[in-house]
């Protein structure tokens, strides 16, 4: 009987990394923290008004190499490419209106999903502090292989309904990237984007290199420069293109 007892507390030793792995996977909640401290701390990504970025985009397979710049503060956005042979797409979201110029078919206002996923997207803080009124819901779904990291999923609900599954880092805390569907002109895509090479501007870490595959097609953003607070408010003026449409309506 004592060899049995024995035995079983020896195999139950054994067991306790594991056991103790189990009972330790953090929360949501946790995970999101951890984020936040790594890239700086909420007080730090609040006293950051705006932020300017430039760099390169690249398409390998469609051989599609463009410099873009982008701007974005609470509640506004704004993103200029310019493609070789093709010209400057803009696209941006001033906080009521969301828009793009394309000019291989000229101005456009986005509505309905489209517009929901502009405003989403111009959540400044949102996307960098994850707050819990943002979302239905949050849940660490647990320990996945992503971006070629041990990372932790958390799936989170926005309030508009669309399911993010975001990707941090077990070692750094830091978010590698996420899976989702992405609402555009031509339809409902599903998009992954992996982020990487975090580095210091001010008090706060952002990553400087993002990768967004949709199906085939992988697009890769390089910043080379990263500004912050140094964002006019005519950044976000609306196009006279676009201002013209709205009169149409």
């Amino acid at each position: 009987m004592h060899v049995v007892t024995r035995s079983v507390a020896v195999v139950a030793a054994l067991l306790m990394p594991f056991v103790s792995a189990a009972q330790t996977v953090p929360s949501a909640d946790d995970v999101i923290a951890r984020h936040v401290a790594a890239i700086g701390g909420k007080d730090a990504v609040l006293r950051v008004k705006s932020i300017k970025n430039s760099g390169k985009l690249d398409m390998p397979s469609a051989g599609i190499s463009a410099t873009m710049e982008s701007a974005s503060a609470p509640n506004r956005s704004f993103m200029r490419m310019t493609i070789p042979g093709i010209g400057d797409i803009k696209s941006g979201y001033d906080g009521t209106v969301a828009w793009e110029v394309n000019p291989m078919r000229g101005p456009r206002i986005k509505t309905d999903k489209e517009k929901v996923s502009a405003q989403e997207d111009a959540d400044f803080y949102g996307t960098m502090l994850f707050p819990k009124e943002r979302y239905l819901s949050t849940e660490n779904v647990g320990a996945v292989d992503f971006g070629g990291e041990k990372t932790w999923q958390v799936k989170t609900v926005l309030k508009s309904g669309k399911v993010i599954n975001e990707f941090f880092s077990v070692a750094t805390g830091l978010r590698v990237g996420s899976s989702s569907t992405q609402e555009s002109q031509a339809g409902t895509m599903n998009v992954v984007t992996i982020e990487s090479e975090y580095k210091q501007f001010g008090a706060i870490k952002l990553s400087t290199r993002n990768e967004m595959t949709t199906g085939a097609q992988k697009v890769v953003v390089t910043l080379t420069q990263v500004v912050l607070d140094e964002v006019s408010a005519e950044t976000f003026a609306l196009p006279e293109m676009v201002k013209a449409l709205l009169i149409k309506q």
